[in-house]
């Protein structure tokens, strides 16, 4: 099959184990704008679902993740209201070694961004739910189940 890979949707935390250069989508919300370097800093506090003894789901496991997004190839697209700090929004890009600058953070993740949108009003828990189920029937789809 010829063509550009899918775009993978994914966790902010789960940007770290990814491989560089894998084509990402993913939720975040603004934390910082550094003007001078044309990026983001973004950041999802999420917690990743358990079940207690009952086997009732709850929330525990909190994972902070910080995200260097690369705006450069977007600034012409970008609204000004989107790089407001508390903005949640839905990034696709690549995942890269390192920001343009070649500065390293080894905390962070760098994605080049070739779209961004707003997120807009969103439930946050519901979109987590709604990415794990989806992430649990892509891994049923690959084991052939």
């Amino acid at each position: 099959m010829n063509g550009p890979l899918p775009t993978r949707l994914v966790f902010m935390h789960e940007l770290p184990s990814l491989p560089l250069h894998t084509k990402v989508r993913f939720l975040g919300c603004v934390a910082r704008y550094d003007i001078k370097q044309g990026r983001l800093e973004l950041e999802h506090k999420f917690s990743s679902p358990t079940k207690d003894a009952k086997n009732k789901s709850r929330r525990s496991s909190d994972h902070t993740t910080k995200v260097l997004v690369d705006i450069y190839h977007v600034l012409d697209t970008i609204k000004a209201d989107e790089l407001q700090i508390g903005t949640w929004l839905n990034v696709f890009g690549y995942i890269r070694p390192e920001d343009l600058q070649g500065e390293r953070d080894d905390a962070a993740v760098y994605v080049q961004a070739v779209m961004i949108s707003d997120a807009g009003a969103i439930r946050v828990a519901e979109y987590e739910q709604s990415v794990s189920d989806m992430q649990a029937i892509n891994r049923r789809f690959r084991r052939g189940l």
